[in-house]
């Protein structure tokens, strides 16, 4: 188990992008996102499910070598800023295999990369679960931070990390508030993917900080798409904070977590982020 050093605090940036198609476009979104969100404070930069070649089952070129220079950019402004960079991804590991997945981007250290294993039964007829890769805890900062994709959260965290090897939970998302979702504690008896996500955080006691897609550019969102209102939840499973709604297309929100005298992480502050 890796032994966290001393750091009082950590700033997070949960940010709310669109989802788009244009690998291009959505690499210079997440660069320019970097940037403003570090020079906001943040230390780490967590963008949604599939953030760099958009959630979708039509994604373009996406083979590792192809996203090579992409990544290699992203790498330099995450040592640059001196930030951590969470950078959500398709990738397509051969014609009719594909990896719900993506990488990690430390200063001074290699990229690690991950992989979405809890699917959905419609995600399956698309994506893989298996690969030899898949890191779910790195370290900044002294801070060990945990990652579940979206309907993982469903599984538990522990399908795929200990509660003892994390201080906080990192959760991007292709996900829809809804208005009449009502407050986060009607999520106990919502049943349902909020319903896992309250009792997630009821049983670990870990912050949970989700990064979701504002909306989607590629089709009508309907009822299903993605509606932004990423959630921030603490340690005492009461949420802090929302983003705001699909109408921004650059916002988010900007956590600060803080160590206690016990020696747990919880969320000290937390404030909606807009262009």
């Amino acid at each position: 188990m890796t032994t966290p050093t001393e750091c009082p605090r950590l700033v997070v940036g949960l940010v709310q992008l669109p989802n788009s198609d244009n690998i291009s476009l959505n690499a210079e979104r997440m660069l320019a996102a970097a940037q403003r969100w570090a020079g906001l404070g943040a230390e780490v930069v967590l963008f949604p499910e599939c953030a760099l070649t958009g959630f979708t089952s039509k994604v373009g070129a996406c083979e590792p070598e192809a996203l090579e220079g992409t990544l290699e950019r992203l790498q330099q402004r995450a040592e640059g800023l001196d930030v951590a960079l969470v950078v959500p991804s398709v990738v397509r590991m051969a014609p009719d295999r594909h990896l719900n997945g993506g990488w990690v981007l430390l200063p001074a250290q290699e990229r690690t990369f991950f992989v979405k294993t809890g699917l959905t039964p419609s995600e399956k007829g698309f994506f893989s679960a298996e690969s030899e890769q898949n890191q779910r805890v790195f370290v900044h900062r002294g801070v060990r931070l945990g990652l579940v994709i979206c309907r993982e959260v469903a599984d538990g965290p522990e399908a795929h990390f200990a509660a003892d090897d994390v201080d906080v939970v990192l959760w991007p998302g292709y996900w829809r508030w809804d208005a009449d979702d009502g407050p986060w504690e009607a999520q106990a008896s919502a049943g349902g993917l909020g319903q896992a996500a309250f009792e997630c955080v009821q049983r670990w006691g870990k912050p949970l900080l989700q990064a979701n897609f504002c909306h989607n550019e590629l089709h009508s969102a309907g009822k299903t798409g993605p509606s932004g209102a990423s959630v921030v939840i603490d340690a005492q499973n009461k949420m802090v904070c929302a983003g705001p709604g699909p109408e921004e297309p650059a916002g988010g929100v900007l956590v600060e977590l803080e160590r206690g005298n016990g020696g747990r992480w919880d969320v000290r502050s937390a404030k909606q982020v807009v262009s």
